[in-house]
């Protein structure tokens, strides 16, 4: 089976993490994704901005060999993008909770005029 090779980038430290197999990139963002924002104190959690995930190559398990991509990665995303694709502003929770009311109103007012 052929996996997928990520790493993160460390900006400041100038340096590529060890990699990780993963399925598809959706999984491995993920994985990036919870690093990003986790509540526990990690580095990552700190200084998003100073992190990126790449996809390095791929892997295949049932004959060892790895290969690697013609432009040598790509790019899946940064700590930053991550974080503001991910934070919830009190803004947008209010206008989903309001938005959820209207949704509720409606299906009342449709109740009522079908018991009518």
């Amino acid at each position: 089976m052929k996996l997928k090779m990520y790493t993160i980038y460390d900006h400041a430290a100038k340096a590529y993490n060890k990699p990780f197999y993963e399925h598809t990139d959706g999984v491995a963002l993920r994985i990036f994704t919870n690093l990003v924002n986790s509540k526990e104190e990690t580095t990552i959690a700190q200084y998003p901005e100073q992190f990126a995930l790449f996809c390095i190559g791929e892997y295949d398990d049932a004959t060892g060999s790895v290969s690697t991509f013609d432009s040598g990665k790509k790019a899946i995303a940064t700590g930053n993008e991550v974080k503001a694709a991910t934070e919830v502003t009190p803004t947008t929770e209010i206008e989903k909770q309001i938005s959820q009311i209207f949704q509720r109103i409606e299906a009342l007012h449709e109740t009522i005029g079908e018991s009518k």
